[in-house]
Formats: structure tokens, sequence, C-alpha cells
């Protein structure tokens, strides 16, 4: 009785009347999603803002499609009124009640307009997680449900559904060609194929590196997170057949593939996408720039560190290294190790959520340069890995690889050669990286190479001979803490055998930090 009672209040539009009765069912039917629907519009009507809020929070988180775009005149819900009275009020769209009031009466009518305003609130109240949650959900409904022709706009709704459900389930007994026919032939008329490689437009690859920073806190991780970020603004800027994509194919890769950390997650997005947007001929090139990006930067970016997020969990820089690996193993643990963290850290989950837009950000950057047609590759493999596949790729014929060879062999000198010891020549914390020119120099048959770190690093000390090949590793990854310090090269390779005399180069890299000297060694 009062459900019935409270609905003729409501179609009669005494809203004062009507939210008394509908509170008066929920408390014996509290699951009452038509009744949730419409006190959520008398509140607003009263000006119950928080009320409203609050309620629409619960709905909204409990089932997007109790709400979703309502046919108006079928339900008898005055959105339209009440939006046009709210609109008017002012020409400027300002104040957090109004925002609140337009965002929930238009998710009654259009949920894309819906979001703009939550989107607004959003930006003038950046860390409530409430919005935050509804945010999310609204995306995701409008990824995989909103339809839009670039002709007009035309909505899937619930009230089409219900009203159509019956005739499609008679329609069901006379087959495919029975149910186009009830459907007014809109059914298979609608219905586009989309051939391989994808439709891609050019893509903000700053939106993209916010979007996958959200969708990693959201349940997407890594790997969708990265893949979904783009596909996010592939929809804003394509549409179909990226309005049904399910972003959650790509779950599999987080962690380095469910936790296995082989590839790094957000590098098997990327790939995903290149793949799906380009032909065969042109991904490996592009795939090949992204993946050698990862290795060869330092991450995260300082762009990464300076965006402004819309999921705060960590604020302030995050320490940055070069992983030299696109492991995700590798590649989190090195950066544990040199920002002193475990991996169940919120530091080190924020660092993957800040890698995951850069690389959104660079996959973007990428394909919009290929589809412009002005994409030149830039990553060449590393010079250290000349000395390993001169054997091991050609004779040998047991590796294929663009990673940097050292990245995972690290354990023990190269063919049993010895490593030079190094030397602490000072207490002092330096404040910052330096490799000092090696003394003598000329030299022969010895030279000194003095080097500064500011704290604990993986270190290498490499001498590469003037066509990039590898001669001796003097330091291998070795973990020394921050100090000075000094080692000498004694002009010979790996194996033990004095080298010819010419101009060499001695490379330092940790984490933060590569710089090359010259060397001249005489005869």
């Amino acid at each position: 009785m009062n459900e019935m009672l409270a609905n003729q209040y409501f179609i009669v539009e005494r809203f004062e009347d009507a939210y008394q009765q509908f509170e008066e069912v929920l408390k014996i039917h509290p699951s009452n999603s038509l009744v949730k629907e419409r006190l959520i519009l008398c509140y607003i009507h009263l000006g119950k803002v928080k009320e409203a809020f609050e309620l629409f929070t619960e709905v909204i988180t409990s089932n997007i499609n109790t709400l979703i775009e309502n046919e108006i005149d079928v339900y008898d819900e005055p959105c339209k009124k009440m939006i046009h009275k709210l609109q008017n009020l002012s020409s400027d769209i300002t104040g957090t009640d109004k925002l609140i009031q337009l965002g929930i009466l238009w998710m009654y009518c259009n949920a894309k307009t819906s979001r703009k305003y939550f989107e607004q609130l959003k930006s003038m109240i950046p860390n409530d997680k409430k919005l935050t949650t509804i945010l999310t959900i609204i995306n995701h409904f409008i990824s995989h449900t909103y339809k839009e022709k670039q002709n007009g706009t035309e909505t899937y709704s619930r009230k089409n559904f219900l009203a159509n459900t019956s005739k499609y389930v008679a329609g069901a007994a006379v087959g495919v060609v029975g149910i186009n026919t009830i459907s007014g032939g809109k059914l298979l008329a609608n219905t586009k194929e989309y051939t391989w490689p994808y439709p891609y437009a050019t893509l903000d690859p700053e939106v993209a590196r916010v979007k996958a920073h959200t969708l990693y806190y959201n349940g997407m991780d890594c790997c969708s997170g990265v893949f979904g970020g783009l596909i996010e603004c592939l929809i804003d800027a394509v549409g179909d057949p990226w309005n049904t994509f399910p972003m959650e194919v790509m779950l599999y890769g987080r962690g380095g593939g469910v936790g296995w950390g082989t590839t790094c997650g957000t590098l098997n997005g990327a790939a995903a996408m290149v793949s799906l947007v380009t032909d065969k001929a042109s991904s490996g090139a592009l795939i090949n720039e992204i993946w050698g990006w990862f290795t060869t930067e330092n991450l995260p970016t300082n762009s990464a560190n300076s965006a402004t997020y819309e999921e705060i969990k960590y604020t302030g820089e995050m320490p940055q290294n070069i992983s030299g690996s696109a492991l995700c193993h590798a590649s989190v643990s090195q950066w544990c190790l040199i920002a002193d963290k475990q991996v169940g850290d919120i530091e080190r989950k924020e660092r993957c959520a800040r890698i995951a837009g850069d690389i959104a950000a660079k996959t973007a950057e990428v394909l919009n340069a290929h589809l412009a047609s002005t994409f030149i590759g830039t990553f060449s493999d590393p010079e250290g890995n000349a000395t390993c596949m001169a054997c091991h790729g050609t004779v040998a014929a047991n590796v294929m690889t663009h990673m940097e060879c050292a990245s995972c062999h690290t354990n023990e000198p190269v063919h049993g050669g010895a490593y030079t010891s190094i030397e602490s020549v000072s207490t002092h914390s330096p404040t910052e990286y330096k490799l000092e020119n090696a003394y003598p120099n000329p030299f022969n048959p010895s030279t000194t190479i003095r080097f500064s770190i500011p704290n604990s690093a993986k270190v290498r000390l490499e001498v590469y001979d003037i066509r990039g090949k590898l001669v001796s590793s003097i330091i291998d990854s070795e973990v020394i803490n921050a100090g000075t310090y000094e080692s000498s090269w004694n002009g010979k390779n790996n194996l033990g055998e004095k080298v010819t005399s010419g101009v060499y180069f001695a490379r330092i890299t940790t984490g933060e930090y590569i710089k090359t000297i010259k060397l001249n060694l005489l005869k």
C-alpha cells in the first residue's frame, strides 16, 4: 500500500509526501530498486543533496543498470524538468551541490553527460573516494555498453531491452530471420564486421597516461591498465568496435603473467594494442621501440612523477631506475633495491602504476607517429651484447635477445674470467654520481678509474672498444654502498687476454646514472 501511494504522490510531483512513503517501503523491502531510483529524485527535488548522493552511490555500486538511461516518458520521472531548472539557475555550472545533482539526474538520461558533471566535480574534490568509484563504474559502463553512431546517438536503454525481450523470446521460435523481422530489421541491419587491423585515431598521450594509472588501481593492474587506458581513449576517438572490446582480456599479464615475473605486464598490454591496430609487417618495429625504450629509460619518467592523477595513493616523486630488461622480475627487483622498498609496499605499487601510465603514453606516441607516417625507430641493441651474440647468436646459435645480457647474467665473470677488485678511497658520502677521468691516460699497462655514488646501488663498470664491443666487465652488476671508489683496468679482456693498443671507452651504469669516458691504451 505504501509503495502504491508513494508512486501516486511521485507521479503528481508531491515529492515531500512521496519521499516519506518511499522511505517507509525501504524499511520493509530494502532491496527495492525502483523505490530507490525514485527516492533519489525526491531527495534532489527537495534539496536533500547529501541523502541523494549517498543513495545514488549505494545504487550505482550495486547495479548501475538500476538507474542508467531510463525512458523518461515511460517511467514518469521528471528528470528533464529538473535538469532544465538546475541548468538555468546560472549560465556557469559551479558549486558542488549543483554538479552532484546534475550528475545524478543525467545518469537517468545519458551516461556520457552524467560523466561530464562528475568529472567537473572530481576536479574540485580530487581525493573523494566515492567520486572515484562512481567515475570508474560509469567509465566501465560506457566502455562496454554505450553505443554511439558517428552520425547520431542511439542508446540501448533498459526500457528498450525490457520492451523487446518478450518479442525476441517469441521470435526465437522462428530463428534469426524471425527475430530480425520482429525487431524491425534493426538487429542485423546495425551489425558491422570489423577486420584486422582495427581502426585507430590520433590519441593524447597524457590522457592515456592518466587513464592507465587510474585503471591500475581499479582492478585492471598493469597489463589491462595499459591496454584498457588506450581502449578508453579509442572509445572517445573512434567508437566501435572499441565500445564493446573487453579490456579484461589482458588481465593475465599482471605481474609478468599472473605473478610469474616474465614479460612486464605494461609491455604486454602495449604490444597487444599495437598488434590490434597495425599489420604484422609494421608491428614489430613499433613494439621493439616501446620495449627498447622501457629497458633503457629512467622509469618512472619525470613526466610520470609530475603528472596529475585521478587516483591518489602516494604523493611525491618515485625513485627511478634503468632496468635493462623487459622482465617484470628483473625490473621490479632492481627498483626495489635502489629504492630500498619491498614488493608489497605502496611505493612499489605506485611505481608500477606510474610506469603503466608511461607505457600507455609512449604507445600512443608511437602509434600516432605510425599513423602520421613519421615513425622512425631509435632503439638499437645494447652495445655490450655484441660480445655475447658473436658466439651465442651465430656459432652456438642458442640465443635471441634485444635485452641487456648483463641484466640477468651477473652471478660470475664471463667464461671464467676475473673481475678487478675495487677499493674505497673515501668514507665521505658523495652528494652526486660522478665518473672521473682515468689516470694515467694514455696508459700502459694499466689505468685507474675513480667513481662516486651517493647511495647504495647496483653498479656496472665496463670497457668497450671503438666498435662498441664489450671488452672487460670491471664491475658486473655488484651492489655497492655509497662512497668514492677506485678500480683499475689492466688492458685485458674478460678472457684474460691482452688487448691491442688503441682507443677504448669506460662506461659506468647504475639505476639512475650512465656516463662514459675515453681511454687510450699505448704500446
